[in-house]
């Protein structure tokens, strides 16, 4: 997910690594920047063009039953969202219970932990054309004691039909099901361009910081990021970082799928949530609410998808938001 840090500095889960070994495209977080020696451990022909879903919610001992619960939901599901195998970093391991599953995230746990690497373990869905692969995602923001899980979706084909994977009603009934199971507080879908579209604001601050003026002509640009027009850029990314907030409390950006959970609702107001220029807006039965910008599948090269985005981060203003609720 995130790639930056408090200092401004990249995170890369070696989800990515290994689910790019097996999977072909398949990727656990967005990489924004080239990072020098990252690129060359992952296969060359890999596009660094990543779609993910990410459950957050607090730090917790039962965090490891609330994983396994968002298997069983993912193996009830759906024929196509079934986790048929463990990944240990080198082969596929079929599993038929709970207890190889956690056996096999120790055994990760175990492996690569010396090495400071935690992101590692994780299920698929095959082993040639996976749908997605998922598991535990170790947050890059440590003190904010945040516990999540992370699935990365194949990018062969779009996620909705026509021509993907799900219908529309499907994919809000899946995100939903995975929400309830893990209990999450936040959730989103989005893919690696629209995240440093949004984050590019407040990584050029960073960087700005922390740069003389002289040198400011070196800060690297995305390139999605170059290819739009840069008063569109300005209001998707007119956002502080996650590390300035509580992002249980308040939406860290608005992204492709949303779920905001009552205490988000609350800081940012169920009645300018109602009236939202997204095309679906659902309120669950807790109070919390799922929003999706359109029912289409999202291109973050497409200027008209974007401009209906940068209608909807307007009519929200969550910089004012983030900067009125400081991380306490």
């Amino acid at each position: 997910m995130e790639m930056y840090g408090d200092s401004g500095k990249m995170w890369l889960p070696l989800r990515l690594v290994y689910a790019a070994k097996s999977a072909g495209r398949i990727s656990g977080v967005s990489l924004a920047w080239n990072a020098p020696g990252i690129t060359q451990t992952i296969n060359n022909s890999m596009t660094l063009i990543t779609r993910t879903l990410v459950l957050l919610r607090d730090k917790s001992r039962e965090n490891r039953k609330r994983f396994l619960r968002v298997v069983d939901t993912c193996n009830h599901f759906a024929e196509i969202t079934k986790l048929k195998y463990i990944y240990n970093g080198s082969k596929h391991i079929a599993y038929s219970s709970h207890e190889e599953i956690l056996q096999a995230w120790a055994n990760m746990e175990k492996q690569y932990g010396k090495e400071g690497l935690k992101d590692v373990f994780m299920l698929t869905t095959d082993i040639d054309k996976p749908f997605f692969a998922m598991g535990p995602l170790d947050d890059p923001y440590e003190f904010a004691e945040v516990d999540g899980v992370d699935f990365s979706f194949n990018l062969e084909k779009p996620l909705l039909k026509p021509g993907g994977y799900l219908s529309f009603n499907d994919c809000i009934e899946f995100f939903i099901a995975i929400i309830n199971s893990y209990e999450a507080y936040t959730g989103f879908i989005h893919d690696s361009q629209l995240e440093q579209l949004t984050a590019f604001g407040f990584v050029q601050k960073t960087y700005k910081e922390q740069l003389p003026r002289d040198q400011w002509q070196y800060i690297p640009v995305p390139e999605i990021v170059e290819k739009m027009p840069a008063p569109l850029v300005e209001r998707i990314s007119n956002l502080l970082p996650p590390e300035r907030f509580n992002r249980l409390e308040i939406p860290e950006a608005i992204y492709w799928f949303n779920y905001w959970n009552p205490y988000q609702v609350e800081k940012v107001g169920e009645e300018k949530i109602k009236s939202a220029p997204c095309e679906y807006i659902q309120k669950q039965q807790n109070g919390g609410y799922i929003l999706v910008t359109q029912k289409e599948n999202f291109d973050a090269g497409n200027i008209a998808h974007l401009e209906k985005l940068a209608g909807i981060y307007d009519h929200f203003n969550l910089y004012t938001i983030q900067k009125e609720n400081p991380y306490r």
